[in-house]
């Protein structure tokens, strides 16, 4: 059976956030504050979604594999754009830290320490930095200062092939720092550490919100890129090129309109030719730190 993707443009619904949440006890807390409602009851996994705020939830289960499955899914099934922001959020187990502790994970392993990712643009002046193992089973033997979880390698690796990097963002909120707290662990338990750190979780959205501004402007084709297209016959992999160089040459020089930076160019080649001279240049008359 065919899926109808929703397409981002047109269709009154332009993405913004896309949480990846393993629990429905961590999911409920976000679901109230963003006023996010279910969609689509034939879907594999819950879904649920708030066109105003470009915002759509997805419930995966426990585990690494789930949650690579519930990012793949919902990447399939709908249209996102390369500047969404990915967030995962959850309960996670720490050794020394205090029940309820809100941090943002800066690197995540898993237990070998063979695969390792450095996941989301640090907003460490809202929340502290740590370092997330990422492991199979559970387990209660934590015995360094790092957080313990089950999905957030996999999710870590696999959403930031659909966005960038920077953009994907892992928050977690500490449950338990031994077997007894473990075991005592329900439902209404996790939906109250969520709930107590909603302050926080706004005011990391609004930051995550506006990065996704940045990034779209810097990946946004311009009218301008329209036009010299449609001026010179590029070949497929040319405007591939143009496109590549034309973000980072926005991003040299925000303030200066792309015609210009084209106006002498009479070929594709020479339109490649000039950016790649205005890039180097940029790089060479960079002041040194």
């Amino acid at each position: 059976m065919l899926i109808n993707r929703e397409k981002i443009l047109g269709g009154g619904f332009e993405f913004a956030i896309c949480w990846v949440i393993a629990l429905p006890s961590e999911a409920r807390p976000i679901i109230s504050a963003f006023k996010l409602t279910k969609t689509d009851d034939e879907a594999v996994f819950p879904i649920y979604k708030n066109k105003v705020s470009g915002q759509l939830l997805i419930i995966s289960g426990v585990g690494q594999m789930n949650a690579a499955a519930a990012t793949s899914y919902i990447c399939g099934r709908y249209n996102f754009p390369p500047w969404v922001a990915w967030i995962n959020i959850g309960i996670a187990g720490y050794a020394e830290e205090p029940l309820g502790r809100l941090f943002q994970v800066a690197k995540v392993i898993n237990e070998s320490e063979t695969r390792v990712a450095y996941p989301g643009f640090r907003l460490s002046k809202l929340v502290p930095l740590t370092t997330l193992i990422t492991r199979e089973q559970p387990c209660n033997d934590y015995n360094a200062d790092t957080l313990y979880d089950m999905e957030g390698l996999a999710f870590a690796e696999l959403a930031s092939r659909f966005s960038c990097n920077e953009l994907t963002f892992l928050f977690k909120v500490v449950s338990d720092s031994n077997a007894k707290q473990l075991r005592r662990i329900k439902p209404l338990y996790v939906e109250k550490l969520l709930t107590q750190n909603m302050r926080t979780i706004f005011l990391l959205v609004d930051e995550v919100r506006e990065l996704v501004k940045e990034e779209k402007r810097r990946l946004d084709i311009s009218n301008d890129v329209e036009i010299v297209l449609s001026k010179f016959h590029f070949s497929a992999s040319r405007k591939v090129q143009l496109i590549q160089k034309y973000r980072r040459w926005k991003t040299a020089f925000p303030n200066t309109p792309f015609s210009e930076a084209c106006a002498n160019a009479k070929s594709a080649g020479d339109v490649i030719h000039t950016l790649d001279e205005m890039l180097t240049s940029a790089v060479f008359d960079r002041p040194s730190s």
